[in-house]
């Protein structure tokens, strides 16, 4: 019994072989396809990868900002009850590094530290004009309309890079279709 020449090295080629044929045989409009892939992918996986560390820093950040709100609520919210006496020291955290941080990535106080503005500049325009300090339904609203403008941009800012992904990801298998 004799055995022809492909069958004496394991019946065909391996796969390294039917890599290279493979290669050979896609045309350059096929490369062009497979590196547009490829770039999508990692565009993507930028995306899926700075989103989870951003989120994860955001987290941390607001966790932050809450235990310290719980801790000062008090002092915090004084401005806000219109007790004039209360300073911006006893609102805002130690302006350590670390304090910085943590606030330069909480979307919860940015957002609080927007309403607190708001209700400061509406409170110190009433005692200006002599009127009591206390913040009516007209003034609330302000305060209110101030909130939701800074949640729309924090939303915008968590959103940031989701059109990218979007388009990576439902794009990529119709350029695959495209080259086959």
């Amino acid at each position: 019994l004799a055995y022809a020449e492909d069958e004496e090295t394991g019946g065909g080629s391996t796969y390294m072989e039917i890599y290279k044929v493979l290669a050979n045989a896609v045309t350059i409009d096929g490369w062009v396809i497979i590196a547009l892939i490829f770039v999508m992918g990692i565009l993507a996986t930028n995306v899926i990868v700075g989103k989870w560390f951003a989120l994860a820093r955001t987290e941390k950040a607001n966790v932050r900002f809450a235990k310290e709100f719980r801790s000062r609520e008090a002092s915090m919210m004084a401005p806000a009850r219109g007790l004039a006496s209360v300073g911006a020291a006893a609102v805002d955290p130690p302006a350590t590094p670390e304090a910085r941080e943590w606030q330069r990535h909480s979307n919860l106080y940015r957002v609080f530290q927007a309403a607190l503005g708001e209700t400061r500049t509406t409170l110190e325009g009433r005692r200006s004009d002599g009127r009591a300090e206390q913040l009516n339904s007209d003034d609330l609203a302000v305060v209110r309309s101030t909130l939701e403008a800074n949640m729309v941009e924090e939303a915008s800012r968590l959103n940031d890079g989701m059109v990218t992904l979007t388009i990576t990801v439902s794009g990529a298998p119709f350029l695959g279709l495209l080259g086959t």
